[in-house]
């Protein structure tokens, strides 16, 4: 696919699990519902540097039940020259769970959630709109089922440097819950490395093919749950992590 534009927009279906019989986190294909296995639905769009600030993809869903969609944003540009944001899917609006990025890593990490239920098997428009400066970035997504459709999201932190290698965070969890990531930054540099127990999603180039983008998930475990990604030489870089919770 082309490289322009690096929103990154990780979404993610997760569903409403009262029920100690429901698994804890399933991951949604474009064919059904398997359970962890790490095929992931990652659709991506690059847009030009400098074209409207108005960014759209089909994403490809399986049939599922008991849906979450969760969607992360990483944008050339501070948070600050981002205004009236809005992220939706199907024509739906989501929460925004996390945005943040300063002139410390000059970069933009968001993440927006919305709990969906039953979902029928085709495609629907997964689009982010804004007011600002930022240039280039990637939207991406990813399904999940059997999450928790009152609080879909929790926990989210974040990390900024200006110049370093290694981004970790550390996300309070239990073993029903999935931990998600996003990394972008280390301008130049190679492509990052994901923490040893994580599973990637994905680890690209923005379209300038400078920039780095990295995303992973993990089970959570009981307490908390460790998260990383690596990259040399030393940059600036902002990332985030947090639940997509169970039951």
């Amino acid at each position: 696919m082309s490289k322009k534009l690096l929103i990154v927009a990780l979404v993610l279906f997760a569903g409403l699990a009262h029920a100690q019989s429901l698994a804890p986190f399933v991951l949604q294909t474009t064919t059904g519902v398997t359970h962890h296995v790490p095929v992931f639905d990652v659709d991506t769009v690059y847009v030009p540097a400098g074209a409207a600030n108005s960014y759209s993809y089909s994403h490809r869903f399986g049939s599922i039940t008991n849906g979450v969609i969760a969607v992360a944003v990483e944008l050339n540009g501070p948070s600050s020259g981002v205004t009236n944001d809005t992220l939706t899917v199907g024509g739906v609006v989501a929460t925004r769970a996390v945005f943040f990025g300063t002139g410390t890593s000059g970069v933009t990490i968001g993440v927006y959630v919305l709990a969906m239920g039953t979902v029928a098997a085709g495609n629907q428009t997964v689009k982010f709109v804004y007011t600002g400066t930022a240039i280039r970035g990637v939207l991406g997504s990813s399904s999940w089922s059997s999450a928790n459709q009152t609080t879909p999201y929790a926990n989210w932190q974040t990390q900024e440097s200006g110049s370093g290698t290694s981004a970790s965070l550390t996300i309070t969890s239990t073993t029903n819950d999935m931990v998600i990531d996003a990394v972008y930054g280390w301008y130049g540099n190679g492509l990052a490395t994901k923490g040893a127990s994580q599973t990637q999603m994905w680890s690209t180039y923005d379209g300038s093919g400078n920039y780095v983008a990295g995303g992973s998930y993990l089970t959570g475990s009981a307490g908390s749950t460790g998260m990383s990604w690596t990259d040399s030489p030393a940059g600036a870089f902002a990332y985030a992590a947090g639940l997509i919770q169970g039951f």
